[in-house]
This record gives structure tokens, sequence and C-alpha cells, in this order.
């Protein structure tokens, strides 16, 4: 289960660019976001861990970026874990990954949630605003989802044309990810996300999908306490070993 729901997480936020490695997968996105510029295992590894580390950081070094591990309960990252831990690598971004099986449900105002298809702009600039998204990371989100190829959905809710709230959903295999659900400040604690979430939901029931899954950090405790009350039940917890600055910057 666990390697399944990592491999729909690849899927669902790949980077600009993939390379496969004796069973491990490194992601470079221009540096925006860790999980679309980190080495996720994927499958067996033959060669030693502590060559195949070396090639990850000589890869990352030609970026000019850290090189991160994503790490998730399995023998291999585990062990992993250690390995990388003794070499100083520290240990960030732990969030908790949640799953729900989707049955129908009774929408109150979904009427308010616009769900499409494909990527427009003003979606893009909604979630770059929401988001506090700077710089050229805005040309790296939209290089991050244009790569997305499972099925996708662009949910909004919008007060008089300005984003209230956004939210993207990956359909693949009859499983719906749901990532970057976000609102704006002004309009926070007044039920927007839930809506939200719940649209999004019956969006993916009606696509077919059988199971949800989001990614939430373990100290937002607030949006873990929402998706509680929506049926989401935490599978697993998550987290990433990041180089240090002498292994990077050498």
């Amino acid at each position: 289960m666990f390697r399944h729901l990592e491999e729909l997480s690849r899927n669902a936020w790949p980077g600009s660019r993939v390379v496969e490695f004796d069973g491990w997968v490194l992601q470079f996105a221009g540096g925006y976001t860790r999980r679309a510029n980190s080495v996720n295992l994927a499958g067996t590894s033959i060669i030693a861990v502590e060559d195949k580390v070396q090639v990850c950081e000589d890869a990352y070094r030609l970026e000019d970026q850290p090189t991160i591990f994503k790490i998730f309960p399995d023998p291999e990252t585990e062990a992993l874990d250690v390995y990388l831990e003794a070499r100083g690598y520290r240990s960030e971004g732990h969030a908790y990954v949640m799953t729900q099986a989707i049955e129908p449900m009774e929408l109150t105002d979904s009427c308010h949630v616009q769900v499409e298809t494909e990527l427009t702009d003003w979606w893009l600039d909604a979630a770059v605003q929401l988001n506090q998204i700077s710089g050229t990371n805005r040309l790296h989100l939209a290089n991050i989802l244009r790569n997305i190829n499972p099925t996708q959905a662009f949910a909004s809710i919008r007060h008089e044309n300005e984003p209230v709230a956004v939210g993207l959903g990956v359909l693949d295999n009859g499983w719906c990810g749901l990532y970057d659900i976000v609102t704006s400040e002004r309009h926070r604690r007044l039920g927007h996300g839930k809506v939200l979430v719940q649209s999004m939901i019956e969006w993916a029931r009606q696509q077919g999908a059988h199971h949800a899954y989001l990614q939430v950090m373990t100290q937002n405790h607030p949006a873990q306490q929402l998706y509680r009350s929506l049926g989401f039940e935490q599978e697993y917890e998550y987290w990433y070993r990041v180089s240090p600055p002498t292994i990077s910057e050498v």
C-alpha cells in the first residue's frame, strides 16, 4: 500500500525532469517543492547504498540544489534513513498521508465550486496568489502541472472572479489525490475548504474513483481535523532527509 501511494504521488506531482537509477527515481523541478526535487525509492536496488547516494549528490550538485531523499515506512527506506542521518542529513517536512474510501455524499454548496479539467491562466494565477508563490517558482509550478499525465481537476471557489479557494485533484487508477488545497486568508474558517474538498471528491466519484488520498503537514492540526471530519484516516507518515551544506556546496 505504501509504495502504491508513493507511486500515485509521483505521478500526481512530477518533476520537470525524471531520472530512474537502480530502483530510485530522481526528480528535478528547479527547486520548487521538495516533492518534485527529491530522490524517491520505487523498486529493488542492487548497487551499494553509499555508491548510489554519492551519484545522487553529484546529480543534484550539478543543478545547484541540495540532495533530498523522501523517506516513508519501508525496510529499504528505513535503512537509508539511518545511513543518511549518520551522514549528516537533517530531517524535515514531516507529513501524514491520509486516505478514505469514496462514498456518495450530499453536497449543499457545490454550485459555488467550479471544476475544470484543463489548466487555465486564471487557476494558475489564483494558485500562485493564494500560495504566495514568487519569482521563477510560478514557471516551475506551471511546468509541474503541465507534466501531469493522469486526469486532472482544477477546482476553485470564486467571488466576483476573485479566488476564494483552489485545489488540484489528480485521478489515477481509481484513486484521486488532493493537492494544494488553499483558501484566501480573509475567507478562512467559513467552510470554503470543506465545500471545495467535498466537491472534488464527488467529482472523482463520478469519474469512477473509489478512494481519495491527500498529504498534510504533521503540525497542521486544523487541516487534519477538517480532513478527519470528512472521513479521511491516517495511513502513514513520511519525511525528507536533506543534505548538509557541506555536501551540496563543495
